[in-house]
């Protein structure tokens, strides 16, 4: 993934390694309880690390994961 294709938030990655205490299935769970649905399934090349700093921010900024990242849902994901 190129650099200016990496959100803002995640370039911050060294200075937020305390964000990862709550633990990456109990963020699932919250995103789950907020949202009524998981986050996608396909990583997208983003390491665990990275995902719960998403799913901090999802949760934080009440955004899906494909609001926060700005994905428009392909109709192919819908099969």
């Amino acid at each position: 993934m190129k650099e200016d294709q990496i959100p803002k938030f995640l370039r911050m990655l060294p200075n937020v390694k305390e964000k990862k205490q709550t633990g990456f299935s109990k963020l699932i769970d919250e995103y789950r309880k907020k949202f009524n649905s998981g986050p996608p399934t396909e990583p997208g090349g983003f390491t665990e690390e990275e995902w719960c700093i998403i799913l901090i921010e999802c949760i934080q900024k009440d955004k899906t994961v494909n609001e926060l990242l700005q994905i428009e849902q392909n109709d192919e994901w819908d099969d």
